[in-house]
């Protein structure tokens, strides 16, 4: 019996901690500042294209600050990925921002002229497929501050070349790690979890950090963790869980109109990257009213997103055109929130949706159980009925009886 087994982890856990971090910083085999890049104290009518004359832009020099509360502008550049770079995991590191936070600046990447992908706090690299990895680009970003008041330092724009094993070793010791934290110290899984991890980390060559040696050993590591762990057989059933991205966009909250339809393009196009990328990734969008807008403002990409549901890996949910008050609203405008909405996802996409999706709405009627009966809607999605700090709902998952039984 190992120490770990009767609740002596804490060394361990530590240990994996650090390694972990370690191989977090091995991740880019290379990397090389883009410059000059330019910027414009606004977003300009055409400067997306590669023709545009951005001679009377001013230079960026780091470091560089910009911004301030809901500024928008304009950074534009161009790149050439090196010729022993090419057919490798390339990609433009694009960093708003130092030290991003959630209310910060976000934008939305053009490449050549064509919305590509956004870019935030949580998204700052950008995957440059083959036909981007040859030759000369023009690289446009149309930047939104966010709703700080403080300006920030512009983090610059980098090619990275991706070393694949390192990032997959990561972000698979780091998920089961996450989760071994959330578990009792005492507990079977944590300890299964914890030894599986020490296993896969031990395969890994640390005594020349980045050397050949460290390299080579990566994949070793990844395939002990993957057979300990992720694909054991933990019990005599093995459901079938689906983790799925989601992106729960405010119509109407801290930013204008015109940013909420920005965001949806940011958000749509960046789903449609990581498909590209991961063929096992799986991402749910509610609101009729925000793909109505995609229809209308990126129209080159909305097959694709018609294309990705019919696939069955883009979740088109939500019941109603958006995710509207219903203390406020009146029974007939609840009613109208729900015919319109199934009837877009049903004419657009051919999806008869079953779910009502209201997860930041605050306070729900008790009409609503007889409402979603006569319309069809099975089940109710929210998140919201486990904010309040008095009253406590002993349940996450019920049935919900109507007002007329």
């Amino acid at each position: 019996m190992s120490l770990l087994e009767v609740g002596v982890d804490r060394f361990l856990v530590e240990k994996l901690e650090r390694r972990i971090q370690e191989v977090g910083r091995s991740v880019y085999l290379g990397s090389l500042s883009v410059s000059p890049v330019r910027w414009s104290t606004q977003w300009v009518e055409g400067a997306t294209s590669p023709d545009y004359d951005d001679s009377a832009w001013q230079l960026v020099s780091e470091p560089y600050r910009w911004g301030g509360r809901r500024v928008r502008c304009s950074f534009r550049c161009r790149f050439e990925v090196p010729a022993d770079w090419r057919g490798g995991s390339v990609a433009l590191r694009i960093e708003l921002a130092r030290g991003m936070h959630v209310s910060g600046p976000d934008g939305t990447v053009y490449l050549d002229g064509l919305a590509w992908q956004g870019v935030d706090v949580y998204h700052q690299e950008v995957r440059l497929p083959e036909r981007y990895q040859s030759g000369q680009h023009t690289l446009v970003v149309e930047a939104y501050s966010g709703t700080e008041p403080d300006s920030q330092e512009f983090g610059g724009v980098r090619l990275v070349l991706i070393d694949e094993q390192a990032r997959g070793l990561y972000y698979d010791a780091k998920t089961a790690l996450d989760a071994a934290l959330l578990l009792e110290e005492t507990s079977y899984e944590r300890v299964a979890i914890l030894n599986a991890l020490d296993e896969a980390i031990l395969q890994v060559d640390f005594r020349e950090p980045l050397a050949a040696a460290y390299r080579a050993s990566l994949p070793a590591a990844r395939r002990v963790l993957a057979e300990r762990l992720y694909e054991r057989e933990w019990g005599s059933e093995r459901p079938e869980v689906i983790g799925t991205g989601h992106a729960h966009i405010d119509v109407a909250w801290l930013w204008t109109l015109l940013h909420t339809r920005k965001k949806t393009g940011r958000t749509f196009l960046t789903a449609l990257r990581l498909m590209e990328q991961y063929p096992e990734y799986h991402f749910t969008q509610s609101q009729p009213q925000v793909y109505d807008f995609f229809r209308h403002d990126y129209p080159e990409w909305y097959a694709e997103v018609k294309r990705r549901i019919s696939e069955g890996r883009w979740e088109a949910t939500g019941g109603m055109w958006l995710e509207a008050d219903s203390n406020i609203s009146g029974g007939e405008s609840l009613v109208r929130q729900i015919m319109f909405g199934k009837r877009f996802f049903r004419r657009e996409f051919g999806v008869e949706d079953k779910v009502l999706w209201l997860p930041d709405a605050f306070g729900y009627t008790w009409a609503l159980p007889q409402i979603m009966a006569r319309s069809g809607l099975k089940y109710f999605m929210t998140t919201k009925i486990s904010w309040s700090e008095y009253n406590r709902m002993p349940h996450d998952t019920f049935r919900w009886q109507g007002i007329d039984g």
